[in-house]
């Protein structure tokens, strides 16, 4: 649809619709004053929301990245979940997590965990798409695939700082 009538729809929208539709009864959304937020989706300045530790992050929270170059970037939360990596790689979507990312901050000999974050965008010229994220909450570095399917490390995702996990405070 994006592409046969040149309509464009940028993350913050999406992400901002997706948070609605999730909060909402079938194919209707919960209003945007039911769960404070303001109709620019506005996250990290809304009265109504709260940022949450990533170790928390759960399906339908909102992670904003800080602005890289002047340009912010949104995206809602699929799932969120903590793997063990007791073999020399963790394999998500038929990719390869190093062990070497998982290992950094864990005492030798410990079974590590990694934090897998599956994340709904609008991602610019790629349209709406589901990508995997990962954190090693220990050493707080980041693991992202990029358009080419090319596993890069960061200090935040998709080599953005994270700004926030964000969540409606009414919620738990």
């Amino acid at each position: 649809m994006m592409w046969d009538y040149e309509i464009g729809l940028d993350c913050r929208g999406y992400a901002g619709q997706a948070l609605l539709f999730s909060r909402g009864s079938g194919d209707v959304p919960a209003r945007a004053s039911r769960i404070g937020l303001d109709t620019e989706f506005v996250i990290q300045e809304s009265p109504g929301f709260r940022k949450v530790p990533v170790s928390q992050t759960k399906a339908g929270d909102w992670i904003r990245l800080a602005p890289s170059g002047g340009r912010d970037y949104d995206v809602i939360v699929r799932s969120s979940s903590l793997r063990s990596i007791d073999g020399p790689v963790l394999v998500l979507a038929g990719k390869s997590v190093p062990r070497a990312f998982a290992d950094d901050g864990w005492p030798p000999g410990s079974t590590p965990n990694v934090r897998v974050l599956e994340v709904d965008g609008s991602w610019g010229g790629a349209g709406v798409e589901r990508r995997i994220w990962i954190h090693n909450e220990r050493s707080g570095r980041w693991g992202h695939w990029n358009e080419r399917g090319e596993l890069q490390f960061g200090r935040g995702p998709c080599a953005h700082d994270l700004d926030g996990v964000y969540r409606p405070r009414r919620e738990p």
